[in-house]
């Protein structure tokens, strides 16, 4: 009926136990907006790292160490990439937990197009994988955007060429 208000509401449980809420509340027969509500409940686990305890060790699991990720992108194969904010550093941690560095150098900042830990980056600040698997870093305080290849080769995509300061 026209103007009538109703609300609708599916619950669910699918995989692992997570359970989705999904209600529509709305007025049929309006013109307005119809609210949708998503609950989710998540269950969460430390792949890599020790919460609490910075560093810049490569490992599995807790043996890790990261000094404040400020941002990560997954790629097509179960990896994720970490931009290892104040080590200056992007890393690399596998599905199973294993942490390596792909390029730069923990704890040494700079600005250098090199392969692997022989590259410099400073304050790398965001990151995002493409549908090629080359790796694309905001690296903050360079004000440039940096290329990584998946063997690890960093070059200056776009912004400044050189280090800069301010």
């Amino acid at each position: 009926t026209s103007g009538e208000t109703r609300s609708n509401a599916v619950m669910f449980t699918a995989i692992e136990g997570t359970t989705y809420l999904i209600s529509v509340d709305g007025e049929y027969g309006a013109t307005g907006d119809i609210a949708l509500h998503l609950s989710f409940t998540y269950n969460f686990s430390t792949l890599a790292g020790l919460a609490g305890t910075s560093g810049t060790a490569n490992g599995t699991g807790t043996a890790a160490r990261f000094n404040r990720l400020n941002a990560s992108a997954p790629d097509n194969l179960g990896n994720v990439y970490v931009a290892d904010l104040n080590n200056h550093a992007i890393r690399k941690v596998a599905a199973d937990g294993t942490v390596t560095t792909l390029a730069g150098s923990p704890g040494t900042s700079g600005y250098t197009n090199a392969t692997g830990t022989a590259a410099r980056f400073n304050t790398p600040s965001g990151i995002v994988v493409a549908p090629d698997g080359n790796i694309y870093v905001a690296d903050g305080s360079n004000h440039a955007i940096r290329k990584i290849t998946p063997a690890g080769v960093v070059t200056t995509f776009a912004g400044a060429t050189t280090a800069t300061t301010g």
